[in-house]
């Protein structure tokens, strides 16, 4: 590595980073029809992924931001619940899903299948968030919690806060400098058990879909060399692209594991250090396999040149500088990526990691010879590479589980047995091979577990094979359940010999309490060895027999009566549901009722008891009637009417009748007990007038002038009945001489309260058009009438909006679609509606109130009648 200034050290790198996938990686290949998992480098940061625990149970348990939009995006729905438990069986599914999203940012796993296929079974309930591009924790939160969004956008914050989640496993890795997030919620908690966060850096098996890799690359260029120059692969990588790869991520670098083969070894050679040299004047191909399809090549040109030049891709002046790099020890092999420190010098000069230069390990898990890429950083530019050796773990190392005394059986005795490493369970034929020595004699036997690829040597475990029993045991009759523990009496013989119990041998029990098959165990002491099993079955007991308690009386509530039933049986209480049923019989109505227990479990059959139910003493109470408004009709509002606490059935337990139920007044309610109930009860409620203002009103015709005060008849209805004047209402009329507006004014009276005023014109007489008829009317009747009548027509006495409703004053549309926005104002008003939009680019409004949604966005719609305004927002979103 060569020295250079530090500003444009940094914008090299920069560049270098930013041109690392769209101009390295440029040879594309052929993908096959079925692929080995994909290898990717992700960096676990499961420390501060848990730490986001906390915030999501601050949030489900906070009285004021747990909450959620409903579906019309117009109230704020509660959403406060219980705290999630951690669950490390669902972190083990983020971390799992957090890698598949790196490659395939999707809820649809980059197998194709569905992200529910990730979970174990056990689950009822499930559910997924996921995200790219957050830094820490809180960020991931911050944006989960999706506070500034409508309904439709705040799915994630609905899944944090659903509450029919109980657990929640949350991954983290960081990929390519990009940082992946996943929320893996369930209904329960499978795994409680806390262990150590992962925060380590591990290649990852990820498997994905052949129809999902689009494109397989490399960075592997043409190569051209003189006579004994050399070049290396060191720096060699494939890189995929796969579909729904997030839009941050450009070609994703994999670890899988190539060879390479040159065609003519005549012409260069390839060193087991990776470095190709060039023999002889010449072109040949170097083929690399590639694991998801055809292999591809690159052509090796080599030709005469003045001597051999060692490249260890270092920038062109490298052995000009003191930089060394020291020698690494080789490594044991532990089952996870081995990371070496490295030691870097500028002569003496210790250069420091991350600051002077980076550092890439491959190929630095399993036996071999692992790479470590030294990339210069700061005020040192350039590359070098160096290697380490990976070495097999010895297999005495590794941890057997336990073998339990195997029976003689006269052939070759095989158990089974699992080997664990650094606690991962390692494969027989790949990592260990197994042999025997001993194995089919009673005596201790052998196995030599011998070390296979990752490990040497030996490690031997031993087992015992013991005689077998040379015991009988008579049958065992059937046993009736007792509540107890049964151990009947067992014969054992050595052929026709009887043996003796706790002198010849043992006896245990199990299972033997409760209906179902029980086990015995018999073990020989003394002179007899081994052991052996049998059976006998325990049957359930008659329910008949046990002890049912009497049921007191019970009062009729016009309801099934199900009283429970308490039964003992051997002083021990029976349970409902695990020991027996229980089935009524005419149990609603006064008289006696049946109770029919049937046996379950460990009981049989069925039984009887029987109750009485009597009748209550408690009187009918009605409850009360709140006021009625005339209807001109009978009015007959509904009762609550009760004994005790108990709500009766109208035409079931009581009939009702009313009286003076018309007119306004006090009106009367009867109820009369029927069925199971006698006796009366009554309530009054009271009938108040109705507003004269929703009478119907025919509209009054056009009256035309007569000198004369006009007072054309009106005709005033209510649910189609005629009100009649002086016993509904009074009538008084005002401006109802000359040409104008005359005004009425309606006075309800009886059955009718409140004023309201109408409106009719009064034209010029057709007759009367004469210059003089009307320069005499002008200035006689209509000066003496408009004097007479001055103090009581200059008074204005037109209707103007005073109340005004809107059908709804939040909107929200689709693109394209249409809302009729419905206006209600006071009776009689004159005045004029009118509607506008404050952004009509995203809503229009037409003069009737039809909204169009015309792009996304928000408007305002504003309503004005007279001096009333109201306003209608409006949200357009985008057709989906």
């Amino acid at each position: 590595m060569s020295k250079r200034n530090r500003w444009k050290q940094r914008c090299s790198v920069f560049m270098a980073v930013m041109m690392i996938f769209s101009s390295l990686y440029w040879g594309e290949m052929k993908v096959s029809a079925a692929t080995p998992p994909v290898k990717i480098k992700v960096t676990y940061g499961q420390t501060e992924a848990r730490t986001m625990l906390a915030a999501i149970n601050e949030f489900r348990t906070s009285d004021t931001e747990a909450w959620c939009w409903d579906k019309t995006d117009s109230i704020k729905e509660s959403c406060r619940t219980t705290e999630l438990q951690y669950d490390y069986e669902l972190e083990r599914v983020a971390m799992k899903r957090a890698a598949e999203i790196a490659l395939s940012y999707d809820h649809t796993r980059s197998n194709g299948t569905s992200y529910l296929t990730a979970y174990p079974s056990g689950y009822k309930m499930v559910g997924e968030n996921i995200a790219a591009g957050f830094k820490s924790a809180a960020e991931m939160f911050d944006g989960w919690k999706e506070e500034n969004e409508p309904y439709g956008g705040q799915g994630h914050r609905r899944n944090m806060l659903s509450s029919n989640f109980k657990a929640i496993g949350i991954g983290h890795v960081v990929y390519q400098g990009c940082h992946y997030w996943v929320q893996e919620f369930g209904d329960k908690v499978m795994d409680g058990t806390a262990s150590v966060a992962n925060d380590s850096t591990q290649i990852e098996d990820v498997d994905v879909s052949p129809s999902y890799i689009t494109a397989v690359k490399t960075n592997l260029d043409d190569v051209s060399l003189t006579v004994g120059e050399k070049a290396t692969t060191a720096d060699f990588s494939l890189a995929i692209n796969v579909r729904d790869q997030w839009g941050y991520q450009k070609d994703c670098v994999i670890e899988n594991i190539c060879t390479a083969k040159i065609e003519d070894e005549t012409i260069a050679s390839l060193s087991d250090d990776g470095l190709i040299i060039g023999l002889k004047s010449g072109t040949t191909k170097i083929w690399i396999s590639n694991p998801f399809g055809d292999d591809f090549y690159r052509t090796i040109t080599v030709s005469e040149g003045t001597g051999p030049k060692d490249d260890h891709t270092a920038s062109p002046d490298v052995g000009k500088t003191d930089i060394s790099v020291e020698p690494i020890a080789d490594q044991i092999y532990t089952g996870d990526a081995l990371m070496p420190d490295v030691v870097v010098k500028d002569g003496s000069k210790v250069l420091v990691k991350d600051i002077d230069y980076t550092v890439l390990y491959s190929n630095n898990t399993n036996v071999g010879t692992a790479s470590v890429k030294i990339t210069g950083n700061g005020t040192y530019e350039g590359s070098y590479t160096t290697n380490f050796k990976i070495v097999s773990c010895a297999i005495g190392q590794a941890t057997c589980s336990r073998i339990a005394d195997q029976t003689h059986t006269g052939d070759a005795i095989r158990p089974a047995f699992t080997v664990t490493y650094n606690n991962k369970t390692l494969v027989k034929g790949t990592d260990y091979t197994i042999s025997y020595k001993n194995n089919v004699n009673v005596g201790t036997a052998t196995i030599i577990i011998t070390g296979k690829g990752n490990f040497e040597g030996n490690k031997e475990i031993t087992f015992k094979i013991t005689k077998p029993s040379d015991i009988s045991v008579d049958a065992i009759a059937d046993q009736t359940y007792t509540g107890s523990a049964l151990k009947p009496e067992v014969v054992v013989k050595e052929g026709t010999k009887v043996l003796r119990k706790s002198v010849d041998y043992y006896v245990s029990y199990r299972d033997n309490t409760n209906v179902g098959t029980a086990t015995v165990k018999i073990t020989g002491r003394g002179d007899y060895g081994g052991s052996c099993t049998t059976t006998f079955k325990i049957l359930p007991c008659a329910i008949s027999q046990v002890t049912i308690g009497k049921i007191a009386d019970k009062t009729y509530s016009g309801k099934e009566i199900e009283p429970s039933v308490k039964l003992t049986y051997a002083n021990e209480s029976l349970k409902k549901g695990t020991d027996y049923t229980v089935s009524y019989d005419n149990n609603i109505n006064v008289g006696t009722a049946t109770a029919t227990i049937t046996g379950i479990g460990n009981f049989t059959g069925t039984t009887t008891v029987s109750f009485n139910i009597v009748e209550s003493t408690v009187k009918i109470t009605v409850g009360m009637i709140s006021d009625q408004t005339f209807t001109g009709v009978e009015i007959t509002p509904a009762v609550s009417v009760r004994k005790g606490t108990k709500k009766l059935t109208k035409d079931v337990d009581y009939k009702v009748s009313y009286a003076d139920n018309i007119n306004v007044g006090t009106a009367t309610v009867t109820v009369t007990g029927i069925g199971s109930y006698e006796g009366t009860a009554s309530k009054t409620f009271r009938i108040v007038s109705r507003p004269i203002k929703e009478v119907s009103v025919e509209t009054i015709d056009t009256q035309e002038y007569t000198g004369k005060k006009l007072t054309p008849k009106l005709k005033l209805t209510y649910n189609g009945k005629a009100l009649t004047e002086k016993v509904d209402y009074v009538a008084v009329y005002s401006s109802n001489i000359g040409p104008g507006n005359g005004v009425v004014k309606i006075q309800g009276k009886g059955n009718f309260s409140g004023q309201r005023t109408e409106v009719f014109k009064i034209i010029e007489n057709k007759q009367s058009a004469n210059r003089g008829e009307n320069q005499n009317d002008k200035k006689g009747d209509n000066k003496n009438d408009n004097k007479g009548d001055k103090k009581e027509d200059n008074k204005d006495e037109t209707v103007h909006t005073t109340k005004m409703t809107l059908s709804k004053t939040r909107v929200t549309l689709k693109k394209g679609k249409t809302y009729r926005l419905k206006v209600t104002v006071n009776a009689g008003s004159v005045d004029k509606i009118t509607f506008t939009s404050s952004n009509k680019k995203v809503a229009t409004v037409s003069k009737n109130g039809v909204i169009k949604a015309k792009k996304a966005g928000k408007a305002r719609i504003t309503v004005k009648s007279g001096k009333r305004i109201k306003c209608c927002r409006v949200i357009v979103k985008n057709k989906k």
